[in-house]
């Protein structure tokens, strides 16, 4: 009896209901930390609570490992990719010197020494000495 009242059940609903058609569901979703949203008193929340911590710092790429399980490529690697970054870090320095000394010879840079050598030899009391090791 109850195979047959189950059948007849299954049956009504499936031939005659027909379901509502789905609307849009809204979601409200609030930038703000749960205990933010329970607290009465207000307290001052920064942005870098509300990020993700992969929002505020890129992840490192591959798997993070300590000095004592790197490998020997490991460490390789990363010694080359230290050494590049020191020495671009170099040649950046180097070229704003430049820069700075071809736009402003008086400031204390390599060729301030030769505007300040040819400056001397107009001035009459003073007498300069013409070892180059003195000036290196």
């Amino acid at each position: 009896m109850m195979t047959s009242l189950f059948a007849k059940l299954d049956a009504l609903s499936n031939f005659h209901y027909t379901p509502k058609p789905r609307g849009p569901e809204l979601k409200i979703i609030s930038n703000l930390p749960a205990v933010t949203v329970e607290e009465v008193a207000p307290t001052a929340v920064s942005d870098l609570t509300l990020l993700a911590p992969e929002e505020v710092k890129a992840r490192p790429k591959g798997e993070v490992k300590s000095n004592t399980e790197k490998t020997n490529t490991d460490r390789k690697r990363d010694r080359r990719q230290k050494k590049l970054k020191q020495r671009q870090r170099k040649l950046d320095r180097e070229s704003r010197e430049k820069a700075v000394a071809k736009l402003n010879p008086g400031l204390g840079n390599k060729y301030s020494k030769i505007e300040a050598l040819k400056k001397l030899k107009h001035v009459k009391d003073v007498t300069v000495l013409e070892d180059p090791s003195f000036f290196s």
